[in-house]
């Protein structure tokens, strides 16, 4: 069984760089975290993933939207 966390369309780049909380899950475990397009601009998107990828401690599939 795989327990997946799906997110898209934060569009952070409407907040300050580097304000953008990290993603919390409250004692959920989850095995991949796939971002589903719309996080942000320019790479900051991609900055974004990885460390939410380190923190979560699992790999990140990141799909590309208009925003990337």
């Amino acid at each position: 069984k795989l327990s997946v966390a799906l997110i898209s369309d934060f569009i952070t780049n409407f907040y300050a760089v580097g304000f953008f909380p990290d993603i919390y899950l409250e004692g959920q475990e989850i095995d991949v975290l796939i971002l589903a397009g719309d996080i942000d601009t320019e790479g900051y998107g991609g900055d974004w993933a990885i460390r939410q990828s380190e923190l979560l401690e699992v790999p990140v599939i990141y799909v590309l939207g208009n925003h990337e």
